[in-house]
Formats: C-alpha cells, structure tokens, sequence
C-alpha cells in the first residue's frame, strides 16, 4: 500500500543494508486485475530485484506468499493456495531459474497445510528430493 514494487526498490537501495520483503500475493493483488502471475512477469520483478541489488541478493530473499482475494483496489485477504487463482508453478519456476535462495514465509489461513504444500510445489519445480 506504501508504494509500487518499484517505489520499494528504491527506499531500500536508499538505505544501506536494507532489502525488501517481496510479498508475491500482494504483488498479484496490487493491480486488481489478475495481472502479475505469469512467469514471464515473475521473471521481470526478479529481473528488477537482480538488477537493483545485485545477483547475490536473490540467494537471500525474504519472501511472504499466500493465495490471496482481490478487488479493482488491490487486496482483500488472504486465502488458501487452493482457493486462490495464484499460479505459484509459474512462480516457483521463475525463482529457480534465477537461482534463488532464502526463506518464504507462509501467510496462508491455513499456514501449516499451506506451508507443506509450496515445500511439494517447490521439489516439483526444482527436481529436488526431500
């Protein structure tokens, strides 16, 4: 609400030291219209990220993730995975063809079921074995 994903770039390439939480719910909910979830997308805000910290930021992420409701003025709630129209293989692909690394936290209402459910999303797109 403070600002675009731009805007925050910049406030925390403003402060030394300072990288942003990326919340990719409230990036697809910001414009209202269903728009940022699609891989190409994704990849141009980790293109954007890369570019404003540098290739070694993105191996320390700090990410909040959920499904989330929307309206024409952005987000409502959170939601479940399952009932959120959130294409998080799309996403999911994005970061592991960037190489990313770090942490996402969950924000689900149903954040343990949830939780476990980005970490089978995750192996899926990355080939990883538990």
């Amino acid at each position: 609400m403070l600002g675009s994903f731009e805007d925050t770039l910049e406030m925390s390439r403003a402060i030394e030291g300072v990288e942003p939480c990326i919340d990719f719910a409230h990036l697809h909910a910001r414009p209202g219209d269903g728009t940022i979830n699609t891989y190409d997308e994704w990849s141009i805000l980790l293109k954007m990220y890369q570019k404003a910290f540098g290739k070694k930021a993105l191996k320390r992420l700090h990410i909040h993730l959920s499904g989330i409701e929307y309206g024409p003025k952005g987000e409502k709630n959170h939601l479940a995975l399952d009932k959120s129209d959130l294409k998080l293989n799309f996403l999911f692909r994005a970061l592991k063809d960037f190489n990313c690394a770090g942490r996402i936290l969950c924000e689900s209402p149903i954040m343990e079921e949830d939780a476990l459910n980005m970490k089978k999303a995750w192996m899926k797109v990355s080939g990883e074995r538990e």
